[in-house]
């Protein structure tokens, strides 16, 4: 398999926020290294970045295209890299829903119904 570049993730919870660089091990697999307030933990997780929902959402950020977003992981991209700058509290919810289904511990579904309420409210869902 070829080496993937770690993924940077920061994900707020009720302890504050949380940084997540995702390492890609394996095809199922990934390093979950947590920085929390300067302690560094390193564990393994059973991750699924290739989840496709049962339609897809179609976004439309900027002037841009309309684009075509097939699951929690092109989701998550979306929101973290690409998102408009005024966020709801909807938008936390959704990075926290599709972080949980694609860490398994969260429906795929969840996170899709999580996000299209994001892009509604930031006026991207096409």
């Amino acid at each position: 398999m070829a080496s993937e570049t770690p993924r940077r993730l920061e994900v707020s919870s009720a302890s504050g926020p949380t940084v997540l660089i995702l390492e890609p091990q394996d095809r199922d697999d990934v390093c979950l290294n947590t920085l929390t307030e300067g302690s560094f933990k390193e564990k393994i997780i059973d991750v699924d970045f290739h989840l496709i929902w049962t339609s897809p959402v179609f976004l439309r950020l900027g002037e841009g295209l309309r684009e075509r977003i097939d699951g929690p992981d092109a989701a998550l991209a979306q929101l973290h890299n690409r998102w408009p700058p005024d966020s709801h509290p909807e938008y936390a919810a959704a990075k926290r829903r599709c972080v949980d289904a694609i860490t398994r511990r969260g429906s795929s579904e969840l996170a899709r119904a999580a996000f299209i309420e994001a892009a509604a409210l930031a006026k991207v869902l096409s």
